[in-house]
């Protein structure tokens, strides 16, 4: 009876951590600079998603990252290089900086010609998003996923004890 409220309380964790994902790429990656050489789509930050589903007797809340939200078109999420698209791989490329030289070997940031540019530089949202998500914060969000279902409980530091109703 229980397992259709812990799924709606994983997926308000889920949802959660998709919205302050949204919000760290906004400040990491967005407002780290202004593009001079295309134009922002904005697809980045809204190529995540979110589910929750029960398996047996346990409930799981999932956040991903989804490429597909993100077009291809125009030189966007695709290498300057050959063209082909890259949005498979575009959030490791901007989080650890590993942008290309652009015709040339290596990363973009070792290259005299573009090193110090913003877009070649780390930016780390998942770093920022664990760092937010700490076990606190975690449990804090699961707490809030469960009083939105109803469901009244006491934790202790091992573990959330269901009330009896």
């Amino acid at each position: 009876m229980i397992m259709p409220a812990l799924k709606q309380a994983a997926k308000y964790v889920a949802e959660q951590i998709l919205i302050k994902n949204e919000e760290l790429i906004q400040q990491i990656v967005y407002d780290a600079y202004d593009p001079v050489e295309y134009d922002r789509t904005g697809e980045f930050k809204k190529a995540w998603d979110t589910d929750a589903y029960i398996t047996g007797n346990v409930a799981t809340g999932e956040f991903w990252h989804d490429s597909e939200k993100m077009s291809s078109f125009d030189g966007h999420h695709a290498s300057v290089v050959d063209g082909q698209p890259m949005r498979d791989y575009l959030a490791e490329i901007i989080y650890e900086g590993l942008s290309g030289a652009i015709y040339q070997e290596g990363y973009a940031k070792y290259n005299k010609r573009f090193k110090g540019q913003a877009w070649t530089k780390k930016r780390d949202v998942w770093k920022a998003l664990l760092n937010w998500l700490k076990i606190n914060q975690l449990k804090k969000l699961f707490e809030e996923g469960l009083r939105q279902q109803g469901i009244s409980f006491t934790r202790t530091n091992e573990a959330l004890y269901f009330d009896k109703e």
